[in-house]
């Protein structure tokens, strides 16, 4: 039995999923800065919203799938290796 390893399992997400994720950004980002600023105006007392807590946020949900396959592609490696050494 021959595992993948993970390096190319860490790619093949990285490729689809942050295409989706940067895709995503790219067009919802700059409305959701909009619509938020434009709702926060209504009140007296406000904070400004910065570009950067929106990219900063885009962030986890690709750290959050990378770090559960990395996790579990080194876990199966492991447990592959314990088997062929155990033969």
């Amino acid at each position: 039995m021959k595992a993948a390893s993970v390096s190319s399992l860490v790619n093949l997400i990285t490729k689809e999923f942050s295409i989706l994720v940067h895709d995503l950004i790219y067009n919802l980002g700059s409305t959701r800065l909009w619509m938020l600023n434009s709702y926060l105006e209504r009140y007296p007392i406000r904070t400004p919203i910065a570009w950067w807590v929106f990219l900063s946020l885009a962030q986890l949900p690709l750290v959050s799938p990378l770090s559960v396959v990395t996790y579990q592609a080194l876990r199966r490696r492991i447990l592959i290796r314990e088997e062929l050494e155990s033969e």
